[in-house]
């Protein structure tokens, strides 16, 4: 069976067919390895899902960085060998075939007929290479390997790491080990049968593999003699050889092999020629064992030396030596580069990059063909074998194929994982499972029938817990029908469920927030309404019920409880989840770890009563408790057992506790569809948003479930798995309009990585009045609250006249606390605290990364990704991403890039001083904020913190030195403040001179190279419109960025995000800050009142709450609702 189109090179395995059954590495590296030699592999996946490797990560465009590396020039065939037909279509293709290569699991080739015992008498020319982690035969035969594993029983941990702590090779070297041993096993088995006519078995083993690569230690034990010991990244039994840290904060790695070199080191390299017959170091032995020693001698003599230096001197000594790189200084390798080993191949994402085989010279000498797609060559593998293609479609009746987009975690996927899931009377899984129950996906594909039950192709859906249980009280029969165990979960790209098994979501929810409901909620909900008819939740103040713990369950709890207008109660031992739950509307709230006896504490706020229903998630440690602060004839939901399984010994029996206060005690196990369809509609109704404590990537699954397991959580914790159309974000500058912007979009699931040229926030304490229009922006990003506790809630705004500082007119922003039932007062918390509380939501909530002391120094962009050149402490590197986007300010790198120094505008003729100082203006009645008209002295005062910091930004002559300026301040304070103020009467912490500008970049896209904020546009400070202007554009681009991830939109938005926030900064933020500079500045203020007006509707309106209201509505205006283009 022969392609053509691959003899045209005449390479050396052109004319032979491998059918590889393959998964993960070893096997595709094998055969990846035989294809780069001309041999055609025809790869079988299973259908939709395909090789589990495709799912490991989504670090190349989309696409798994394992499955690129290890399966070009490949064909695929997507077949499902659990169909007897599609096992058919295999058996035909090995009549065809010169090699098989399998490494399914222990047993699975023979189950299927295509074992070298079953195959070699019908196919006696064919060649069947088996990988498995044992090989055949011995008490490890169908024992599960798995790269980690082999490693340990291979001995690999014992002679890697440090000398505390073992470490695994950082790459899969027991796959990579036995995978090349097949390939070579292949060759030999292909000219043997050149010879012979006959093929043969290869047994390869991980094993042993790993042993063969292990001989030098394991011979180094000869007799019983030591190991050699854990020398991290040094060798050994060889010393030097290994790293040592240099000046400036580099390193070096070196080798010393033989004495000649040693002598060499020590003379010409450290300088020490005495060193070189130093009696601890006379030889290999001693100085391996006297390492510790050496090694600080000559980190002493290279910390004086730059790492340049340091390799210049080696090189000249002829000591071997190398530089310590990272991935990006591998991929940027000079040596690489030179020898002209990188080329390109196809994917289905575009051109990636990739390294010739080693060995071969150039491209003629090999084929680097595309990256397969899942069952990209059915229809031509099929034809060509003549089988039917047009067969009818793999999924039964009213069965529905989903693609997941995202995952939530529940407590008790945990305790699957770790096969301590036993307390339910379940159907045994015999095997592996798939976990997780909650998920949120996309319908793809129909079934005969699964439309009868209203679904559509498009449909967003959530899976129900227990497939089966529809309507009622549960039987034990479904039990065996729950998702995670004893059914495959949810954890996987795509999934094949019952159409009854599903609900749809409300279009409001994101595929995050949904993919929280199906077990918290739902059991929140059961809990609180399980004797309540469908449509008649439990309502009233006067029913009080008690939430254990901050997880999922109970914030769903809290949540539902205050919509449905009930009194609540939650504990937990961490007062910061406490004060979020009190955010959330929670009524009262106790620390158990300081109230052990809580329960006492209960029974005090509701005045001995008690309450009516309890969540009880604690187990054996508050179950006792619970029942001592229930109310008479209350209810007790057995929900989790976080403290424990096992009943303590002493307590009372469940019976006594619930006869002694008539309690009903029930164990919730979720609840059956229709009830899960009435919390779809009350949480549209209520508009109720789960709250989501963490996201991670699929890569991070295990991460994800320790983190769900430590209980540091506060609500649901998210696996995302979704396939999007971009992976990864860039963000240039850690200013506040960068920080909001990683803060959005790493909410919404979207991965960030920030860069910022220093090594720190900008501890500056900044003027920051947030405007009301750029209030909901602070609320989408989930720290509007925050900024309130911590900083204030402005409402008012004067202009008074210089001479006696008497007001002209003023506005009252109070009205806007309620609007529709939304807080939009104005908010203010200075910029370096604002900076600190986004970097910690985002380092802390959303796993974010930030690279500091990386100054960007340039962009580049191709058809599929963007880049930056950036100077790091370690040299140039280039950064990768999907978008870079430009917030990194007013001289902004990114901008420059694209467009120079064109940044069309003007620069205003006044110099502007900004001064943050203590001073009490609130003895002569000033409020919030000031501004002072005068043509050359006005000036702006603004409380910024709570405690009485003032920002007062004021005018001073042109052409000024700094010097000049500092003399000036205290004359100008005494002149223009009131009560003419001496140094002595208030205390100045920041000075600040800056000239303002009123400029707008050409574009705010440049393909895949974004602005936003100060380092799009600018203008004068005057009034706050650079600040929240910047605000609005970063919730803007949010929403571009956000419908292009979730498929609504596609990148045609982001022309219209440049187009529309231009028109925003030309048609409202540079004519109105303008205007307010020239009123503060007027020159004739005496009359400005008659003249302005703006001014004179603020006085037409200063006794009318409504009108103020509408006048600060109007501000509204530099807003644009992205949202309206998505795609209906």
């Amino acid at each position: 069976m022969q392609d053509t189109a691959r003899c045209k090179k005449h390479l050396p395995l052109d004319g032979i067919t491998v059918v590889s059954l393959e998964q993960a590495i070893a096997a595709p590296f094998c055969t990846r390895h035989l294809a780069d030699l001309g041999a055609r592999v025809i790869k079988v996946e299973r259908p939709v899902i395909g090789d589990f490797a495709r799912a490991y990560d989504k670090r190349v465009n989309g696409l798994a960085s394992h499955f690129v590396w290890t399966n070009r020039s490949k064909e695929s065939l997507a077949l499902n060998l659990k169909q007897e037909k599609d096992i058919n279509v295999l058996k035909k293709l090995l009549k065809k075939a010169d090699v098989l290569v399998q490494n399914l699991a222990p047993g699975a080739a023979d189950r299927l007929g295509v074992s070298y015992t079953k195959l070699k008498d019908e196919h006696p020319s064919l060649i069947v290479c088996d990988i498995s982690g044992y090989g055949d035969g011995g008490p490890y035969h169908g024992k599960k390997a798995y790269d980690l594993l082999v490693q340990s029983e291979a001995g690999m941990l014992a002679i890697t790491g440090t000398e505390a702590e073992p470490a695994k090779v950082g790459i899969p070297i027991a796959d990579i080990a036995s995978g090349m041993y097949a390939y070579s096993g292949v060759l030999a088995a292909l000219l043997k049968r050149s010879k012979t006519g006959r093929g043969s078995r290869i047994d390869v083993s991980m094993l042993e593999s790993m042993t063969e690569w292990m001989g030098f230690p394991m011979y180094y034990t000869y007799n019983g003699q030591s190991a050699p010991q854990r020398a991290s990244t040094s060798h050994g039994s060889v010393y030097p050889y290994g790293p040592f840290e240099t000046g400036g904060g580099g390193s070096v790695m070196l080798g010393v092999q033989n004495e000649r070199e040693w002598a060499k080191l020590c003379a010409e390299v450290l300088e020490l020629p005495s060193l070189a017959t130093n009696p601890r170091f006379a030889d290999n032995s001693l100085r391996t064992e006297n390492r510790q020693q050496l090694k600080h001698i000559i980190c002493e003599v290279f910390a004086n030396l730059s790492a340049k230096e340091v390799l210049r001197r080696l090189d000249k000594a002829q000591i071997a030596n190398a530089q310590v790189k990272d991935m990006q200084g591998l991929w940027d390798h000079e040596q690489l580069r030179a020898r002209g080993r990188w080329t390109e191949v196809e994917t289905s994402e575009g051109m990636i990059p990739a390294l010739l085989p080693p060995g071969i010279v150039s491209l003629e000498e090999t084929q680097m063909n595309k990256v397969p797609e899942i069952g990209e060559h059915n229809a031509k593998i099929l034809a060509e074998l003549m089988v039917d293609v047009s067969e009818p479609s793999e999924l039964k009746d009213s069965e529905v194929l989903v693609k997941i987009r995202s995952v939530s975690l529940n407590f008790r996927d945990t305790e699957v994982c770790m096969g301590e899931y036993g307390h339910h009377k379940t159907i045994a899984t015999g095997g592996e499972i798939v976990p997780t129950s909650d998920c949120c996906g996309v319908v793809v594909k129909l079934g005969p029938g699964a439309s009868d039950l209203g679904l559509k192709e498009g449909d967003r859906v959530a899976s129900i817990f227990i497939q089966t249980h529809l309507t009622g009280q549960i039987v034990e029969k479904d039990m065996a029908m729950g998702l995670g165990l004893p059914l495959g979960g949810c954890l996987t790209q795509y999934r094949v469920f019952p159409a009854y098994g599903l609900v749809k979501v409300p279009d409001y929810l994101t595929d995050d927030e949904a993919a929280c409901l199906p077990v918290a909620s739902v059991t929140a909900w059961m809990s609180l309404n399980s004797f309540q008819p469908i449509g008649q939740p439990l309502r009233g103040k006067d029913k009080v019920v008690l939430l254990q713990g901050t997880g999922g369950v109970a914030i769903a709890g809290l949540q539902i409880a205050k919509a449905l207008g009930l009194t609540t109660i939650i504990t937990s031992s961490s007062d910061k989840k406490l004060e979020l739950a009190k955010g959330l509307g929670a009524d009262y709230t106790i620390n158990y770890k300081n109230t052990p006896d809580w329960g006492d504490a209960v029974l005090k706020l509701t005045d001995g009563r008690g309450v009516d229903i309890v969540l009880e998630c604690g187990g054996t440690q508050t179950l006792g408790k619970s029942f001592r602060c229930v109310a008479f004839g209350g209810l007790i939901n057995a929900i989790g057992y976080l403290s424990g399984k096992q009943d303590t010994t002493g307590d009372l029996n469940a019976n006594v506790l619930a006869l002694s206060r008539n309690v009903t005690f029930k164990g919730i196990i979720n609840g059956p569809k229709d009830r899960f369809e009435e919390v779809l509609r009350f949480y549209e109704s209520e508009r109720i948003k789960p709250a989501i404590d963490r996201r991670f990537e699929f890569e991070q699954a295990d991460e994800a479930l320790k983190y769900l397991f430590s209980g540091g959580h506060f609500g649901k914790v998210l696996k995302v798995i979704m396939e999007h159309p971009f992976n990864k974000v860039l963000i240039v500058g850690a200013g506040p309009s960068g920080l909001l912007l990683a803060l959005l979009l790493s909410r919404h699931g979207i991965p960030v990585e920030i860069f910022e040229a220093s090594h720190e926030l900008d501890k500056q304490p900044r003027a920051a009045i947030y405007g009301s229009s750029a209030v909901p922006e602070l609320k989408r990003a989930g720290i509007i609250d925050e900024i309130r506790r911590r900083g204030m809630s402005p409402t008012t705004v004067n202009w008074r006249r210089w001479e006696d500082h008497s007001v002209i007119t003023g506005m009252d922003g109070s009205s806007m606390a309620d609007v529709d039932g939304e807080d939009l007062r104005m908010a203010c918390l200075v910029l370096d605290k604002l900076d600190e509380l986004m970097l910690d939501e985002f380092l802390t909530k959303y796993n974010g990364k930030i690279y500091w002391k990386h100054k960007v120094t340039g962009t580049g962009q191709d058809d599929t990704q963007a880049w930056i050149d950036v100077d790091t402490p370690e040299g140039q590197k280039k950064f990768y991403g999907d978008y870079v986007v430009g917030c990194d300010g007013a001289t902004s790198q990114v901008r420059k890039s694209l467009f120079g120094d064109d940044f069309p505008g003007i620069t205003w003729e006044r110099q502007i001083v900004a001064t943050n100082v203590y001073y009490d203006f609130t003895k002569f009645g000033w409020k919030d904020s000031s501004f002072i008209s005068h043509p050359e002295h006005f000036y702006m005062a603004a409380r910024i913190t709570p405690d009485g910091l003032y920002r007062v930004t004021y005018g001073e002559s042109p052409g000024l030195t700094w010097d000049e300026m500092k003399a000036r301040q205290a004359w100008k304070y005494e002149l223009m403040l009131p009560g003419h103020p001496k140094p002595g009467d208030y205390k100045m912490v920041m000075m600040s001179p800056y000239k303002m500008h009123q400029r707008c970049a050409p574009s705010f896209r440049v393909g895949r190279i974004l602005l936003a904020a100060d380092a799009a546009h600018l203008c004068n400070p005057w009034g706050g419109m650079g600040i929240t202007g910047g605000f609005v554009d970063v919730g803007g681009l949010y929403d571009c960025l956000a419908g292009i991830w979730d498929g609504k939109a596609d990148e045609s938005i982001l022309d219209l995000y440049s187009e529309k926030r231009i028109e925003k900064w030309k048609d409202v933020i540079n004519p109105v800050s303008s205007d307010n500079f020239r009123r503060v500045s007027d020159s004739d203020p005496d009359t400005l009142l008659e003249r302005d007006p703006i001014l004179q509707a603020c006085k037409a309106a200063e006794n009318n709450p409504d009108a103020q209201r509408e006048m600060a509505l109007a501000a509204f205006s530099v807003r644009y609702d992205f949202t309206q283009h998505y795609k209906t």
